[in-house]
C-alpha cells in the first residue's frame, strides 16, 4: 500500500476518533435535528461499511484493465461535496438503537484496523469482483472510497456535535 494513502487514512481516523470521543454517551446518542443519524449511527454507519470494504479488499479480484485510478477524482468530487445530500445504501443504514460508548469504539477501531491491515496485504492496482454499490472498481479506489467517505462522515459529525452544542453553523 501507498505511504500516501496509508499516512491519509491514519490521519483520517485519529480525527475520527477524536471526534467521536469528544462525545459523551448521551451526546453520541442524541438525534440533533430532524432527519438526522445520531453520532452513533454515522459511527454504526462506517463501521458496516468498513466491514464490506473490508471484505473487497480481501476478495476475489481480478487484473484490471484501466488506470487502477481512474475514478478517484470523481469519489472525491462526489463524496467531499458536503451540499450534496446522499442516500445510503440499505446494507450499511445504521441501526435504529441507543449505543454504547465503549463498545461503539472498539468495534470501529477494531474494523478500521483490520482495514488497513489488508490493504497492506493485496495488490491495489487490482479489481474486485465482488458485485458492490461502488460498481466496478479497483482497491485503490475502494481505499479512497474509504477516505473520502471518512472525510464526509467526520464533516457530519461535526454538523451533529455543534447542533448539540446549540452552534450556529454556515
Amino acid at each position: 500500500m501507498s505511504e500516501n494513502i496509508a499516512s491519509q487514512i491514519n490521519e483520517t481516523n485519529q480525527n475520527l476518533f477524536a471526534q467521536l470521543d469528544s462525545f459523551d454517551e448521551q451526546m453520541l446518542n442524541k438525534v440533533p435535528y430532524a432527519d438526522s443519524w445520531t453520532a452513533a449511527q454515522v459511527a454504526n454507519h462506517l463501521t458496516k461499511s468498513d466491514r464490506f470494504i473490508n471484505q473487497l479488499l480481501n476478495g476475489p479480484t481480478r487484473s484490471t484493465s484501466r488506470p487502477p485510478d481512474q475514478y478517484i477524482k470523481k469519489l472525491s468530487d462526489i463524496f467531499l461535496n458536503f451540499e450534496s445530500k446522499m442516500k445510503s445504501p440499505d446494507m450499511i443504514v445504521p441501526d435504529d438503537r441507543i449505543f454504547g460508548k465503549p463498545e461503539l469504539v472498539n468495534d470501529i477501531k477494531s474494523i478500521r484496523a483490520q482495514v488497513l491491515e489488508s490493504a497492506s496485504k493485496v495488490d491495489l492496482a487490482l479489481t474486485t469482483t465482488v458485485d458492490s454499490p461502488l460498481g466496478e472498481s479497483t482497491l485503490l479506489e475502494i481505499l479512497h472510497f474509504h477516505l473520502y467517505h471518512t472525510k464526509r462522515h467526520l464533516h457530519q459529525l461535526k454538523k451533529i456535535q455543534a447542533a448539540l452544542q446549540g452552534v450556529v453553523t454556515i
